[in-house]
């Protein structure tokens, strides 16, 4: 049982690989079964961490990304930031017509990052700890 109307829903959902490197694209694979229904529906996908926090949203509305509920959608969401700290994470999908959600898949799939950070020189762990994402930066000298 998931909340939503029912009228549409996703059949699959996957990531494309089990574990990531921090800085690579993290890919959401997922497909829609047809429906009768003939109103554009939207995709969201949020990425939550070990204590269920919301840490990234992809809402489709953003992209201008509509799924036709007449059709069977092969969807794909990439994600090329945040730079997500090592750990596992869930991802939820929603689908969402005019006014009404139509299928909430929490758990539809999960991957791991691995803790090989993107940065040329080593620091303590604490160097990256206490925040939900890892930044992409640079220092320099004025």
């Amino acid at each position: 049982m998931r909340p939503g109307t029912g009228d549409v829903r996703f059949s699959s959902a996957r990531s494309n690989k089990d574990s990531y490197d921090v800085a690579e694209e993290k890919v959401i694979e997922f497909v829609t079964v047809p429906s009768p229904l003939a109103n554009r529906h939207h995709v969201r996908c949020d990425v939550l961490d070990v204590n269920r926090e919301v840490v990234a949203r992809c809402d489709s509305r953003l992209v201008e990304f509509f799924v036709d509920p007449r059709d069977e959608v092969h969807g794909r969401i990439v994600m090329r930031t945040p730079w997500l700290r090592p750990g596992v994470y869930t991802v939820d999908l929603s689908l969402w017509g005019t006014r009404l959600v139509t299928d909430v898949w929490n758990g539809a799939c999960s991957f791991r990052v691995m803790p090989i950070l993107p940065y040329r020189g080593t620091a303590a762990a604490d160097a990256t700890e206490g925040a939900p994402v890892v930044a992409d930066f640079t220092f320099a000298r004025e």
